[in-house]
């Protein structure tokens, strides 16, 4: 199944546009939910880039080492009274996850996009694909292995900068926002699709 991405709009710095990806299970074979048709991502899986872009609206402000001053601000929230959110705006609300997990440097999660985003100019437009040292193809590993994954959750990132010269500075200025469109359905395990049989 493909699902889409939420765009924010913002005047300045970065757009996203047109983000869609395709979600396979481990041995790549698509993943859908028939029954309710939701959007599902399985683990372990893969994502695959579909389509999308990044409008450079205004070029990044250079700030001292910008591997410790653009981090990703994660909301991660389950459809569950037990779960919950388990990161709000790049804080940790769980004892099993860690700030760190909440929010990590944008920089070392994808360092040609970092790389990228640097040299741009204003009102270039960047194919998604180029921030991926990979063919379109995300993999999507399980390492906690717990069942709390399984089940309905949203997602949603801000990109912040931060000026590492003021110390007091608690707040980064936004530069993009994305989510995605409604509730994802997460699956574990290879064995969905017997289960389904099973149902029927």
């Amino acid at each position: 199944m493909i699902y889409y991405l939420k765009q924010f709009l913002f005047k300045d710095y970065l757009q996203f546009r047109n983000v869609q990806l395709q979600s396979f299970d481990s041995q790549k074979r698509p993943v859908c939910d028939d029954k309710n048709k939701l959007a599902t991502i399985h683990l372990p899986g893969w994502l695959k880039l579909i389509s999308g872009e990044v409008v450079i609206n205004k070029p990044l402000p250079s700030l001292g080492n910008l591997n410790k001053t653009l981090e990703l601000s994660l909301t991660l929230e389950q459809d569950s009274f037990f779960v919950g959110k388990v990161c709000d705006k790049g804080q940790s609300q769980s004892s099993f996850i860690s700030d760190e997990f909440c929010s990590p440097f944008f920089c070392d999660l994808l360092p040609n996009a970092c790389k990228i985003l640097l040299k741009a100019k204003i009102g270039q437009i960047i194919p998604l694909s180029k921030f991926f040292p990979f063919d379109g193809w995300l993999p999507l590993e399980d390492p906690l292995a717990h069942p709390i994954l399984s089940g309905l959750w949203k997602a949603e990132a801000e990109l912040l900068l931060f000026n590492e010269k003021i110390e007091e500075e608690s707040e980064g200025k936004l530069l993009a926002k994305v989510g995605n469109e409604g509730w994802v359905l997460i699956r574990e395990s290879d064995d969905w699709q017997q289960k389904e049989h099973e149902d029927l």
